[in-house]
């Protein structure tokens, strides 16, 4: 995201070379969110590999960054270069994935592995209430490298801020995402 405004803002991102990346961020993102939301005994794995804990969390906070770069994406992603058979393409919306990737972060897991089951969120199973990560100091870095810089995205975008002490856990359920964005 900071990569993509950063080469759009100078310049040296336009015309056909500024769609083509459009395209390749929002498939990647639309192709992980597939695998995040499919249960893990219905995922096809000769073409995906399930994302779990750490993992999950990379996978989440990725998917939401670049849903809160390109906010407007409802529908079919543009290809200008033709990459997918337009049969297989889907729609993809920058709005209800940002809102199911904060609610699995914050809400409830709604895709239970069968090795973890659980019917709390992303944040409240795998954080303890003081900090502690489940998986361990080097796992909680590796996270938290990569979830703290969509939280601060998701503060500096929509105003709603998960970083400061005792708010982790923010009911989302409060916040209107569709008025933010507008």
């Amino acid at each position: 995201s900071a990569a993509y405004d950063w080469l759009v803002g100078a310049g040296e991102l336009t015309g056909e070379d500024r769609a083509e990346a459009r395209f390749r961020l929002l498939r990647l993102a639309q192709i992980e969110h597939q695998i995040q939301k499919t249960p893990w005994d219905q995922l096809d794995r000769s073409k995906f590999y399930p994302r779990k804990s750490n993992y999950g969390f990379r996978s989440l906070s990725g998917v939401g960054m670049v849903a809160l770069t390109f906010p407007n994406q409802k529908g079919l992603i543009p290809d200008p270069s033709g990459h997918l058979d337009p049969s297989s393409a889907e729609a993809f919306g920058s709005r209800e994935v940002l809102k199911w990737v904060t609610g699995e972060l914050f809400e409830e897991i709604t895709v239970e592995y069968s090795a973890n089951p659980t019917s709390d969120s992303m944040v409240g199973h795998y954080v303890s209430p003081d900090g502690y990560y489940e998986e361990g100091y080097f796992y909680q870095n590796d996270t938290f490298s990569l979830l703290t810089p969509f939280l601060v995205a998701y503060d500096h975008s929509l105003g709603v801020d998960y970083i400061s002490v005792g708010s982790l856990t923010k009911d989302i359920h409060a916040i209107d995402l569709s008025m933010r964005f507008d």
